[in-house]
């Protein structure tokens, strides 16, 4: 653990050192449902919608990843939060949306 955050450390990761550092911040911001924050934070689809994001989330099923399989205990039991960001290249605008799975 303490070499993944001295990688984490490393400035000449550029964005993923942002990242990194800004993950705190974005918890907060995610937990508090403060999209704009949470925008102004990541970058990821870019010319859709959060609508879009949200729906492959569900299509993929990735919150199926928190309850493990049926013969292990729950791994976890509280509320799982689909987080759709995008990116308008035109406008140059995030936009950001929070759904409860």
């Amino acid at each position: 653990m303490d070499q993944f955050n001295q990688l984490l450390s490393n400035e000449s990761l550029g964005y993923v050192h942002r990242l990194a550092q800004e993950s705190e911040r974005m918890l907060k911001a995610t937990l508090a449902h403060d999209t704009d924050t949470m925008a102004e934070i990541l970058e990821l689809k870019i010319d859709s919608t959060p609508e879009d994001a949200i729906e492959q989330i569900k299509n993929k099923k990735y919150a199926l990843r928190f309850k493990g399989r049926i013969v292990d205990t729950l791994k976890y039991i509280g509320n799982i939060l689909a987080v759709g960001i995008s990116y308008d290249k035109k406008r140059k605008k995030h936009s950001c949306k929070i759904e409860v799975l």
